[in-house]
């Protein structure tokens, strides 16, 4: 139940993360659902199996700490997935989200309060 418990709470964080992050380029692009696609399918899964300091663009790279227990250990990926995994710390982790929750989140406000929106009749 504990293990359960963490993992409900990491999944509430990341979407918050994810949602402040999609509300943000909700407001902002023209075609979001498009852009949303490309960054979810795209690029978070590419640069994470890149060497260097991408990843930290990403919010996968600080779900990743989050994460209490092992990934399963059986298959290709995951000996690939080992090789370049490089876990930030629990403090830098949530420290990351909350930035871009909050930035997200102030960003999308921002662009709200901004831009005259216009019904379509």
């Amino acid at each position: 139940f504990p293990a359960l418990m963490a993992d409900l709470g990491m999944l509430a964080v990341g979407l918050a993360a994810y949602g402040a992050l999609f509300a943000f380029v909700g407001t902002t692009v023209k075609r979001p659902l498009v852009a949303g696609l490309v960054f979810a399918l795209g690029w978070e899964p590419l640069v994470l199996l890149v060497p260097g300091y991408l990843r930290r663009l990403t919010v996968a790279y600080y779900l990743q700490a989050l994460v209490g227990h092992d990934l399963p250990q059986d298959g290709p990926l995951a000996a690939i997935l080992q090789v370049v995994r490089e876990v930030p710390g629990i403090l830098t982790s949530l420290l990351g989200l909350g930035v871009i929750i909050v930035g997200g989140l102030w960003l999308a406000g921002r662009s709200v309060e901004r831009r005259e929106y216009v019904l379509e009749q």
